[in-house]
């Protein structure tokens, strides 16, 4: 199991219904990673928001909660400034108040999942923690390199010591290949996929899951057919103009948490065919 002196995973937490998934989820992650958990909860000048101390729910580990590490700042500013620093390894967050809410995330989760240049467990409401071990992780590969790059230290370092890594890689029909027609070649395409994209990185990674359709539907489906307990996402930071299709129906559907990885699209360069998320 890797281990993380020194580091640390940030639960930020608020007085939604999704704190106790929150801080659930945040406290076994760090456990599971062998990194410090630091949890802040974030109250504006004005003194608005409700001051909050989240119990443990019935999934976690601990048999008291920590008290958060109350900060008054400006809201989102604060949480993307404290995710920004060097040691914090990764950050914990609701989406959003209610199920129902017609918002895909709240207006403090969108500034910090599209601002902050660090991994995130956003956690729907309703949805189970994460118990940091027997976990199995979806994870949705588009093709390219870049893509394969950008996720590698997140499942070797989050990932791997947690659970099993369930690979997905959705064709659709301009890009399926000709040749498939057998459950044989069907295994021999998965095995050079896994061998182009994950390679040595990880060692609990299962045979990846080759699928024709739309990436949202697919996927979706994948999380009940497969039981995921949380799907790991590389992303641009882009909600706007009909972007990150696959973003937004997994955080419509709400059923499991989703770890959004920032891509620098910019910097990494655009190749191949375009991706879903």
């Amino acid at each position: 199991m890797s281990k993380l002196p020194g580091k640390r995973v940030l639960a930020c937490l608020d007085d939604s219904p999704a704190a106790d998934a929150v801080l659930a989820t945040a406290t076994n992650v760090a456990r599971a990673m062998g990194a410090e958990l630091d949890v802040i909860s974030v109250v504006p000048p004005d003194g608005s928001a409700v001051r909050r101390s989240a119990s443990m729910s019935p999934g976690g580990r601990a048999s008291r909660s920590p008290t958060p590490r109350v900060v008054v700042g400006p809201v989102e500013a604060t949480l993307v400034d404290e995710l920004e620093q060097d040691d914090v390894v990764l950050g914990v967050l609701g989406s959003r108040a209610l199920a129902a809410q017609p918002d895909l995330l709240g207006h403090v989760a969108r500034a910090v999942v599209t601002r902050s240049r660090r991994s995130l467990i956003v956690v729907p409401p309703g949805a189970e923690p994460l118990t940091g071990e027997g976990q199995r992780f979806l994870v949705p590969l588009d093709g390219r390199s870049r893509t394969s790059r950008a996720v590698a230290p997140v499942l070797a370092a989050l990932i791997e010591p947690m659970g099993t890594i369930v690979p997905l890689h959705v064709f659709d029909d301009a890009h399926v290949p000709m040749f498939v027609s057998s459950p044989h070649d069907r295994e021999v395409l998965a095995d050079e996929f896994a061998a182009r994209h994950l390679g040595p990185v990880v060692s609990r990674t299962e045979r990846p899951r080759l699928r024709l359709g739309a990436p949202v539907d697919e996927i979706l489906a994948a999380i009940r057919r497969d039981e995921a307990d949380a799907v790991v996402v590389c992303w641009s930071q882009h909600l706007d103009g009909g972007r990150a299709a696959v973003i937004r129906g997994l955080l419509a559907d709400g059923s499991v948490p989703v770890v959004l990885h920032p891509i620098d699209v910019a910097r990494a360069g655009s190749e191949g065919r375009p991706g879903s998320v």
